[in-house]
């Protein structure tokens, strides 16, 4: 009896399993209805379906902050004028000292040597390079204008070497107005050359 019983116990979960898995083999083959999404509202310029900003992968540089370092490159406005660093003058001028430095060996040596052979009967005081006042002094001896074919004005004591130059020129009557009190004769040289005009 008791052998049946487990005979019947085992043929009925037999069964059961039979009938499961052929549920499971009849709805194997077919496939699922895809499901649908919910709506959604329309993207606009700025966004993007994963909900970032587009505008942040696709806009040209802006200007930003100096202390804000986005990695970006900071564009220049075109709207501001830009200003070119002006050209050096005085002694920062290069061709301006070297023309100072030649002119100051110039003054201190050839210039008065030319002089004095011009006007060999003439004695004259030379100011060293860099003295205020003028380069030449007529102190005694022939006055240069009674020597022949002479530039020298009557009554003049007084001259100053200057470059035969429209800047040496303009700087000779600006130092007449401003430097000098006593009337002074002009003595041009060739800046090039080192020749003096007398």
């Amino acid at each position: 009896m008791r052998k049946s019983m487990t005979s019947l116990l085992i043929y009925s979960t037999a069964i059961c399993l039979a009938w499961q898995m052929t549920i499971s083999l009849a709805g194997y083959g077919r496939s699922k209805a895809p499901r649908e999404l919910a709506p959604t509202a329309p993207m606009n310029d700025t966004q993007t379906a994963s909900g970032g900003n587009r505008f942040l992968d696709h806009t040209i540089p802006q200007r930003l902050p100096s202390s804000t370092f986005t990695g970006q490159i900071d564009t220049i406005p075109t709207d501001r004028p830009i200003y070119m660093a002006s050209k050096p003058r005085g002694s920062n001028n290069l061709q301006t000292r070297e023309a100072a430095i030649r002119g100051t060996k110039l003054h201190a040596k050839r210039l008065p040597e030319q002089l004095q052979k011009r006007y060999p009967q003439t004695q004259f005081s030379f100011a060293p390079p860099g003295k205020k006042g003028q380069d030449v002094t007529v102190v005694g001896g022939k006055h240069p204008s009674k020597y022949a074919n002479s530039r020298w004005p009557a009554g003049l004591n007084h001259g100053d070497f200057k470059p035969n130059t429209p800047g040496g020129r303009k700087t000779f009557r600006r130092d007449q107005q401003k430097k000098w009190k006593q009337p002074t004769h002009m003595l041009p040289y060739n800046p090039k050359k080192g020749k003096l005009h007398v």
